[in-house]
């Protein structure tokens, strides 16, 4: 279980006797693609309020493919490997791709909780160094499109974005639906998610696996932060071998295994959404149902 030694001021914990994966979860996503190509990876479902738009089953096969394909479209933003990228949103299809593209691409995600307000936003995207935003147009009553616009100049193509409180920053990308007129209106706007993986196409798989293959297990993978009670938030820096160990091993504990079906409530901003969550399952293999919020009916 772990020990705690008198004098110490943390607590090392203990496998369980369960072998640790010396892999970074992309390479694992591969693997699980080859050996059980078929199975389904994740599935959303009993949203028929969203108009088909969450009706989702893929495979593991199919999962590989659009993670690969995110991948491509990161590298083809000019993003290099060990910059970094955030995430605000809730949990739709697109988070877990990006996590996983991020993975592969050797960038290290940046997660905010999709609740945050201008301040706290700018704060983490400021101390966090994040080159490229990923973001839904509203969450709840807040309008988090006219957030961002308040913290940016906006570039000469759709995306691209200056700030002199963000020096990092240098693209947004909406995701999820735009708002209505947003794709009628004249001059600039964030990039659309399905516009960067359309352009990820001029990024050869050979660049992405060679790409890939730079990336090593000790490497950077998330930077978490933490709820900011006694003062500003802190970023916990997690690697790409810790994210995946600590969610296969939390599966494993739990008794869940390949085939298996684990659905999911809590938020992927979250390590009990995107580790918990995202990697418990990729980790032994199981098939990932991830809930928009919590609601017992769908659970069920």
């Amino acid at each position: 279980m772990g020990m705690i030694n008198d004098g110490l001021s943390y607590w090392q914990a203990e496998a369980g006797g369960i072998s640790l994966l010396e892999m970074t979860p992309g390479e694992l996503l591969d693997r699980r693609a080859s050996e059980i190509p078929t199975q389904e990876a994740l599935v959303y479902s009993c949203y028929p309020e969203f108009g088909g738009a969450l009706d989702i089953r893929w495979t593991y096969q199919e999962y590989r493919e659009r993670v690969d394909a995110v991948a491509r479209g990161l590298m083809a933003l000019g993003l290099k490997k060990g910059e970094h990228i955030a995430v605000w949103a809730i949990n739709l299809p697109e988070w877990p791709l990006l996590e996983l593209a991020a993975s592969k691409a050797g960038l290290v995600l940046v997660t905010i909780n999709p609740v945050l307000r201008a301040q706290e936003v700018e704060y983490i995207l400021r101390q966090g160094d994040v080159a490229a935003l990923f973001f839904m147009a509203r969450v709840r009553d807040h309008d988090c499109l006219a957030t961002i616009r308040s913290m940016i100049t906006p570039g000469t193509q759709h995306g691209a974005v200056n700030s002199e409180t963000l020096p990092q920053l240098r693209y947004v990308s909406l995701l999820g639906a735009p708002p209505q007129g947003l794709l009628e209106q004249e001059g600039w706007r964030p990039a659309l998610f399905r516009e960067m993986v359309a352009a990820g196409e001029q990024v050869g798989l050979d660049q992405l696996h060679e790409r890939q293959a730079s990336v090593s297990p000790t490497d950077p993978a998330q930077i978490l932060y933490t709820s900011g009670t006694t003062g500003f938030p802190k970023g916990a820096i997690q690697t790409q071998r810790a994210i995946l160990n600590n969610g296969r091993i939390f599966a494993l504990s739990w008794g869940i295994h390949q085939g298996e079906h684990v659905c999911t409530a809590m938020p992927f901003f979250h390590v009990g959404g995107c580790v918990l969550g995202i990697m418990a399952s990729l980790g032994v293999g199981a098939t990932l149902h991830p809930l928009i919020a919590f609601d017992p009916v769908k659970t069920m």
